[in-house]
């Protein structure tokens, strides 16, 4: 997509240790503001190897970790088969053996024990078959217990309805130092400490960014179409919830404000509460209202609480999620 309304001129100088960029933008006043730092590329490999996952090393993992249990399993149920035997008092007629993985259970006795004895392997053979279902489940828990804690270590995490999705607080909490000295640089160029001037710096520089949408896979990982901060500021683009995190983050590494992400059908928007100035479209969480932001305006520019037409349509029908970002 094309650069953001409010962009200026954006440089990228690339160097060995890292990025040395500079942008510059219009404010909603119209003064043109610059910001110019330089990224460590160390640091945009660090934050963008901290998210992400493989699904061949994801699956690799499972597997190994599911025979590992399963052998376990099976152990413990020749074990637990051979204990049945022993307290039954058919046991010396019973022989355990173990047929393509599989336990079975025969028996030698005269004919006239024949019948208590069926009626005794049948009961030891439920009771397996019960115990076996049982460590089953306990192994598919463990596996979706293994698999959410390695997915959760890398930003991800996975649904309910067996879906990944974005753990937009960890990221947050993973960049804000990162991000401190160009919050800091973003706020002398601002030239003011008061909320609301250092918000409208904020909001008027992501919305100078091109729009351009993350891949779902890159470099043989999963990103699940995000980029982290670092990302979007080396590459001067993004797609909403990429500029929404980078917002969040910098906002974050000064000020204390409760902050949402508020989901619509194929959009977000960022809410901030606490703000001493709230006059703009807003939704109330809990108890609490959160000012709205547009982070990506394809033609014109949009001050705090103020959001597209289709974005506020959306709003007053209550089609909308809300996710917590602190």
């Amino acid at each position: 997509g094309g650069s953001g309304p409010a962009l200026v001129s954006f440089e990228v100088m690339e160097m060995e240790a890292g990025y040395d960029l500079e942008y510059k933008w219009k404010d909603f006043q119209g003064r043109v503001l610059s910001l110019r730092f330089n990224m460590p590329r160390e640091t945009l490999l660090a934050t963008e190897a901290e998210f992400g996952y493989s699904p061949d090393d994801l699956g690799a993992r499972l597997q190994a970790e599911a025979e590992r249990m399963q052998v376990e399993a099976s152990g413990r149920m020749r074990s637990r088969a051979a204990e049945l035997v022993a307290k039954s008092e058919f046991g010396r007629y019973m022989t355990l053996q173990e047929r393509d993985g599989n336990l079975v259970l025969r028996f030698d006795a005269p004919a006239s024990l024949a019948r208590a004895l069926r009626g005794e392997i049948s009961q030891i053979r439920d009771t397996i078959d019960h115990e076996t279902s049982l460590q089953g489940l306990e192994i598919e828990r463990t596996l979706k217990k293994i698999r959410q804690s390695y997915l959760e270590a890398r930003g991800l995490r996975w649904r309910k309805d067996d879906r990944i999705e974005i753990n937009y607080r960890r990221c947050i909490d993973r960049n804000l130092l990162p991000m401190k000295d160009i919050a800091d640089a973003l706020w002398s160029s601002v030239g003011s400490e008061r909320p609301s001037s250092r918000l409208e710096g904020l909001l008027s520089f992501i919305q100078s960014l091109t729009y351009a949408v993350p891949p779902v896979d890159e470099g043989g990982r999963n990103i699940a179409g995000f980029w982290v901060p670092a990302r979007v500021l080396v590459e001067g683009r993004g797609d909403c919830d990429s500029r929404a995190i980078l917002a969040a983050t910098i906002w974050r590494t000064d000020h204390r404000n409760l902050l949402v992400l508020v989901k619509l059908s194929k959009h977000v928007l960022l809410g901030i509460a606490g703000l001493a100035e709230t006059k703009g479209v807003g939704v109330i969480v809990r108890g609490t209202r959160y000012e709205l932001m547009e982070l990506s305006p394809r033609d014109d520019m949009f001050p705090p609480g103020v959001v597209s037409e289709h974005a506020l349509s959306e709003l007053r029908a209550g089609r909308f999620e809300v996710e917590f970002l602190n």
